[in-house]
């Protein structure tokens, strides 16, 4: 009996197949690279303060000891690793060239790029800064309360109180925001806290300026600009000139635009780019032969120990002018720069310092004839009132 012939089958592996494996190995030596050289560059490369963000690094956390240090120790430890991770900049220039400058997509939780390469400041979430605070009503309604204490505190010692509010550049520009934020816009806490509380609602202002005033607004950068300044400065004017005798605010003819290349651009340095490159040009309304004169700040420190935290970084001003009506302490955030060097000269004496708290040692130095407080619309969503100290 003849027995069949043992043929071997020669199994050939596809050309697919080896290509597959070929790309998987090249993902893992790209993975395991993505992992090594930053992990390699923080140890040869001595960390330095983020460019686009004011504040210092983020300190090294301290061995937990207690169960909320072992549950809050994971977030800490990741905020110090990631300023010290090695070529940070380097990976987020390439972060932003692949979801942003490619994509159209925003590498920062702050950020909202909007249409013709405007770009907003997150005030609606998911991740933004609505995420701060937990209950927004109960945010603003502290807010409320602590403006009416305020207001009667002063109101106490015969010294007027005047809040206004800056209003978002998205409510100035929506036509510029993507449309899925035109459709789930913010809640209007100017709105909210007029009915009740006394303040200067400067939106409607401002409105009014845009159709003849090009840029009231940097198309990088979350602020005004001095354009959008004045507009809103003549409204407070007119109700500085209700409550103080002999004010008198100065007309557009008194100011002289000057071409300025301003290095601001807060919102594209969030997005990676170098201090070099964020400028925008905007015109600086100065006032020829202004006679002020800039007095030390030294004293100031000690009188505003409630100074807000994420405002320290704004400068504190004295100024003096012979021309001037009253005292003023112009309380203020990071919009509070123009309005300033507007009102600087309609006071005989104005002191500024950044907060959004309430520095009753600073006005009891001063004895001011009224306070200006002024801040920008999300405030009262992502900061905590203060309340004045017994």
């Amino acid at each position: 009996m003849k027995t069949a012939p043992n043929f071997r089958l020669a199994i050939r592996r596809p050309a697919f197949a080896n290509s597959t494996v070929l790309a998987n190995r090249l993902t893992v030596l790209a993975f395991a690279a993505f992992l090594a050289l930053p992990l390699a560059g923080s140890m040869i490369r001595k960390p330095y303060r983020p460019e686009s963000e004011n504040r210092p690094l983020h300190p090294a956390p301290p061995l937990p000891r207690e169960r909320w240090q072992f549950q809050s120790f994971p977030f800490v430890f990741d905020a110090y690793f990631a300023d010290r991770t090695g070529y940070r900049k380097e990976l987020l220039r390439l972060r932003r060239g692949i979801l942003y400058t490619a994509l159209g997509d925003s590498i920062s939780d702050t950020v909202i790029p909007g249409r013709d390469g405007w770009l907003f400041i997150n005030v609606v979430g998911p991740s933004g800064l609505p995420a701060v605070q937990t209950n927004h009503a109960e945010n603003v309604r502290d807010w409320s309360e602590a403006l009416t204490e305020r207001r009667r505190w002063l109101a106490g010692r015969g010294i007027r109180y005047v809040v206004a509010i800056v209003p978002e550049k998205s409510s100035v520009y929506p036509e510029h925001l993507p449309e899925w934020v035109r459709r789930h816009p913010p809640r209007d806490n100017a709105a909210i806290l007029k009915e009740t509380v006394p303040l200067v609602d400067l939106l409607p202002t401002i409105l009014a300026a845009k159709p003849t005033t090009p840029g009231l607004y940097f198309q990088r950068d979350s602020h005004w600009t001095d354009a959008g300044a004045y507009p809103a400065y003549r409204e407070l004017g007119a109700v500085l000139e209700r409550e103080l005798p002999g004010f008198r605010t100065k007309p557009l003819e008194r100011f002289r635009p000057e071409p300025w290349l301003a290095d601001r651009c807060d919102l594209a340095r969030a997005l990676g780019y170098p201090k070099e490159s964020c400028k925008e040009e905007m015109a600086l309304y100065t006032v020829p032969h202004d006679p002020i004169a800039m007095l030390p700040t030294d004293g100031l420190k000690k009188l505003t120990e409630i100074h807000d935290d994420r405002l320290r970084h704004i400068e504190q001003y004295v100024v003096e002018c012979a021309t001037g009506t009253g005292k003023a302490v112009l309380l203020n955030d990071s919009f509070g720069g123009n309005m300033l060097r507007m009102l600087a000269c309609d006071f005989r004496r104005i002191v500024s310092t950044g907060t959004y708290g309430f520095p009753t040692n600073l006005i009891e130095a001063e004895k001011p004839d009224v306070v200006i407080q002024l801040f920008v619309a999300r405030a009262p969503s992502v900061v905590k009132a203060s309340r004045i100290a017994k």
